[in-house]
């Protein structure tokens, strides 16, 4: 089952990136999905979100967790899989975190 993980990771990542762009839209600032991590049992899932130029980032992931059914249902209706995962949005800090580094270095 671990081969198909990487394409089930992408499948989640390709759904629900779009599904969060058409209802966020840049209410949050520029928000995209990094990365999805799907547990090898496909129960489970962490959800990166970066969130570029946001006001309140926390108050955003709190947001997408609290609605995290609605995503689920979501992809339960988009592919086809044994279990529908439990969704975990996590905020990844990357960018900003390269970006801070970036001005540090500048200076």
């Amino acid at each position: 089952m671990s081969h198909k993980l990487p394409k089930v990771n992408e499948s989640l990542r390709n759904i629900l990136g779009q599904a969060i762009g058409e209802e966020f839209g840049m209410q949050y600032g520029l928000v995209s999905v990094t990365k999805v991590d799907v547990s090898p049992d496909i129960k489970s899932a962490r959800v990166f979100i970066s969130c570029f130029n946001c006001a309140d980032s926390a108050d955003f992931i709190k947001k997408l967790n609290t609605h995290a059914s609605e995503y689920q249902r979501l992809i339960n209706e988009q592919i086809r899989l044994k279990y529908t995962p439990k969704l975990k949005f996590i905020l990844d800090d990357t960018i900003e975190y390269a970006d801070r580094i970036e001005k540090l270095l500048k200076q």
